[in-house]
């Protein structure tokens, strides 16, 4: 770290505010100095899995953005957020206000928090200086997660953010205080930010700062398009994501980098312009499940059809929006196991849902103590996967839904048959199918399964994630029934 020098924690680092759940980090800013400037970092412990994120806070926000994702993020990667110069409560330097040499950034960055090859999520401001790091240096990035920023060209953006970077001068931006161009901003988000988060993005841009951090969009006619001629060059896995209802940066900029970029993703879901806090859970799960093996598919996919094709046909895959299911069958380990290979399930993960303790642990859910089910959380995407063939096909084959709260061995009504349905259209398909499975004639038994609300989901100890893929030939009792 010869480039850096650490400083403490800054005074308004989260207190409980900033606690996303129990026993999960809390976002702790710093500053450390890179380069001669004062960048604002937080940082998770490492998991262990081998697996580093550099997390670049978009615009007009902060690494505050990363709040409501922090703690699933945190379980699958070492986790280092961080404010860009002139963003955030980084120190600013006007050489750097660009996309391009702002990318040049982005690579001393993970040089100065040694960050062997990690992956890069970039949102907003930072799709551009992330996908100019990764042309600037190949190989050093395991993949980039992006989307919500200008990238088409011609350019291709909201009335608001375009009045931004076509606006004559700076001077009438300078007149004003930078809160009130944020407050306006947030006025514009779909799920509002804690009120730390909502307050850093405020004294982030006070004063002068938010008319001095214009500069970076304002060089978008310049270097967007010397971008746009590199994308083909990128062999960097890259997954695209994107609110459908975007006002300040339109679909078909996503589109643009899907159609330009060798191996991509693109995931569109149903949100504004701040998809990382409007749909935090969909956000989230996605992302794990890219860094949990997505990248290296669409990596190899496009090795395979580019070899094929002169390297000249780019690869993709489209995600048109993600779903979320929660089902309970019995003990989680198996369900999972059987879930996780299913075509067009992204990401999955176990926990605890259905009960009336608050913060539940394993030994907690035991002997019925909390009401609790041990159930999963499935991620999948509609076009491949619906949720009736979800149901259908694989939930009611994979366990025995007429025993009552039992399967196997495991007695206890956490090891009870459930569907928790995350909207309405989910409820009328849940009732459905059971009503098709109990008239099948499949079970001798009647069918168990209840139908409860949707509540406060839970995540599982880390050792319980993917246990029987960490522990091949371990316990369980779920197979698939003809």
């Amino acid at each position: 770290m010869a480039q850096s020098e650490v400083t403490q924690p800054n005074n308004g680092q989260a207190s409980d505010g900033g606690t996303i759940g129990r026993n999960e980090p809390i976002i702790q800013p710093q500053f450390r100095t890179i380069d001669g400037l004062s960048i604002r970092y937080a940082e998770s412990e490492d998991p262990g899995r081998g697996v580093h994120a550099l997390l670049l806070s978009p615009w007009p926000e902060s690494l505050y953005a990363f709040e409501p994702t922090w703690s699933r993020l945190a379980e699958h990667a070492h986790l280092v957020a961080v404010d860009l110069p002139g963003f955030g409560h980084s120190e600013r330097r006007d050489a750097l206000m660009s996309p391009r040499a702002m990318g040049e950034f982005v690579v001393r960055l993970a040089d100065a928090f040694e960050l062997e090859q990690p992956h890069v999520v970039g949102h907003d401001i930072g799709t551009s200086a992330a996908l100019f790091a990764a042309a600037l240096q190949p190989g050093q990035f395991r993949s980039l997660v992006v989307g919500s920023g200008g990238a088409a060209v011609p350019l291709q953006l909201g009335v608001v953010l375009k009045e931004l970077v076509e606006a004559p001068d700076l001077e009438p931006y300078r007149r004003t205080d930078g809160r009130q161009f944020v407050t306006r901003a947030m006025g514009r988000i779909e799920r509002a930010p804690s009120d730390i988060a909502l307050e850093d993005y405020l004294s982030s841009y006070e004063g002068t700062r938010f008319a001095e951090s214009m500069r970076y969009v304002r060089n978008f006619p310049t270097d967007l398009p010397v971008l746009g001629e590199r994308l083909p060059s990128i062999r960097t896995p890259v997954l695209i994501i994107a609110g459908r209802r975007d006002p300040l940066v339109p679909l078909v900029n996503a589109e643009f980098l899907q159609e330009k970029l060798p191996a991509s993703k693109l995931a569109v879901l149903d949100a504004g312009h701040y998809t990382w806090e409007e749909a935090s859970d969909e956000y989230a799960a996605i992302v794990t499940g890219w860094w949990g093996g997505g990248y290296a598919v669409v990596g190899h996919l496009a090795g395979d059809l580019n070899e094929k094709n002169g390297a000249t046909h780019p690869v993709t895959i489209d995600v048109q929006q993600a779903e979320v299911a929660v089902l309970a069958g019995g003990c989680f380990w198996g369900v999972e196991d059987i879930l996780r290979e299913v075509s067009g399930v992204i990401d999955t993960e176990v926990g605890y849902t259905g009960g009336w303790l608050e913060n539940p642990t394993y030994k907690d859910t035991h002997d019925s103590q909390s009401g609790h089910a041990e159930a999963i959380r499935v991620t999948f995407d509609p076009s491949v996967l619906s949720f009736e063939e979800l149901l259908d096909r694989w939930f009611f084959r994979l366990h025995d839904p007429t025993t009552l709260n039992r399967q196997g061995n495991d007695v206890g009504t956490q090891y009870r048959s459930a569907i928790f349905p995350q909207t309405e259209e989910q409820q009328a398909i849940a009732e459905r199918v059971i009503a098709h499975v109990a008239a099948s004639g499949r079970w001798k038994r009647p069918v168990t399964t209840s139908i409860e609300p949707a509540a406060t989901w839970y995540s599982a100890e880390e050792y319980h994630q993917d246990y029987l893929r960490k522990h091949p030939g371990g316990y369980t009792c779920h197979y698939l029934r003809d």
